[in-house]
């Protein structure tokens, strides 16, 4: 089970990515309706595939999805620092994104996760299979991505971070 959670962000490329995926995948698309322009995307890989759009959901109910994931995508090229992707670390689900925005702050490729150049559908497919098809590989990724969620990206050093750097900009006004 792919899954993304969140507005339309790119997900033609995920789709494109199916029809190089002989594995049976179903993919959920959590938080958005479906859309007209995916229709011709879909229907080429419907016999081999499910996708299936879940509509508007809480954000209680978005994050309870994670239990059915085995992969999350985010194909986006225009991210902060993605809470999604943040989420799925802490709670084992291995994680692929664009190497766009705030996704190279948080995943280190290979390491953590793993990032794939925009428009890139080759590579994409490419480590969906490496996540899908090794589970001693899936195992390292997400040990890894949760450390780097729950202990890097804490609240606790959140607060931190805004406080030095607060605390930074004023004594530079200061002197």
């Amino acid at each position: 089970c792919v899954a993304r959670k969140s507005r339309r962000k790119r997900h033609d490329q995920l789709l494109k990515a199916l029809r190089l995926i002989e594995k049976r995948t179903t993919v959920l698309f959590v938080g958005m309706d479906m859309h007209s322009e995916y229709q011709s995307l879909i229907e080429p890989i419907k016999t081999r595939h499910t996708v299936l759009f879940c509509g508007s959901v809480s954000p209680d109910e978005a994050l309870n999805f994670n239990r059915l994931f085995d992969l999350h995508v985010l194909p986006s090229t225009m991210e902060g620092l993605s809470q999604a992707l943040l989420e799925s670390m802490a709670l084992e689900v291995p994680v692929i994104a664009t190497r766009a925005g705030g996704n190279t702050d948080l995943i280190q490729d290979g390491e953590n996760g793993y990032l794939f150049d925009d428009s890139n559908i080759e590579e994409l497919a490419e480590k969906i299979l490496r996540v899908i098809g090794d589970r001693t590989e899936r195992g390292r990724i997400v040990a890894s991505a949760k450390r780097t969620a729950l202990e890097d990206f804490s609240i606790v050093k959140t607060i931190d971070r805004y406080e030095n750097f607060f605390e930074n900009l004023r004594r530079d006004n200061t002197e």
